[in-house]
C-alpha cells in the first residue's frame, strides 16, 4: 500500500508549554496543521514532499546573515550598557530587558509577529504579550 493511501496512525508528543506554542506558531506561519508540519519538519521535507539534500545547510545565507547582525547588535547593546560612564557596575536586568527588546524587534523585521506572541504568551499573558509586542513594532517603525 502506497504512502498516502496508507491509513494515519496517531502518536504522542511530549513537550513543554511553551515549546507547544512555539510549534504551533511554526506551523501557522506555514500554513500546515501541526501533525503535517512537524511530519515534513522531522523528514526533511520541503513543504512540497520532496525530501532535501542531506548536506543543505540549516540556515540558507540570509538567514545566517540576519543572525550575525543580530548577534551584533545585541552584542553592541550589552557592551554600551556595560561601558555607560555612570555605571559602577553593569545593570544586569536593563542588559537583560534590551537583549530581550532587541530580540523581538529582529522577530518584528522579520515578520515573525506569531512567533514573538507564542514566546511571550507563556512568560507574561496575553494581554502583556500583546503590549509588549505593540511598543516592539511601533520601535521597528520609528526606528528600522
Amino acid at each position: 500500500m502506497s504512502a498516502a493511501r496508507e491509513r494515519a496512525v496517531s502518536h504522542s508528543l511530549s513537550c513543554t508549554a511553551l515549546e507547544w506554542e512555539c510549534i504551533r506558531a511554526l506551523a501557522a506561519d506555514a500554513g500546515k496543521p501541526m501533525s503535517r508540519y512537524l511530519v515534513d519538519r522531522l523528514l526533511g521535507r520541503d513543504g512540497e514532499g520532496d525530501a532535501e539534500a542531506d548536506h543543505a545547510p540549516v540556515l540558507d545565507l540570509a538567514s545566517q546573515r540576519a543572525m550575525h547582525d543580530a548577534v551584533e547588535r545585541a552584542e553592541a547593546t550589552v557592551a554600551r550598557l556595560v561601558s555607560a560612564p555612570d555605571a559602577a557596575s553593569p545593570d544586569v536586568p536593563e542588559a537583560v530587558r534590551a537583549l530581550f527588546e532587541a530580540r523581538l524587534e529582529d522577530m518584528v523585521r522579520a515578520g515573525r509577529h506569531a512567533a514573538a506572541r507564542a514566546l511571550l504568551v507563556p512568560i507574561v499573558g496575553g494581554e502583556r504579550a500583546a503590549r509588549a509586542l505593540g511598543r516592539a513594532v511601533e520601535r521597528v517603525a520609528r526606528h528600522g
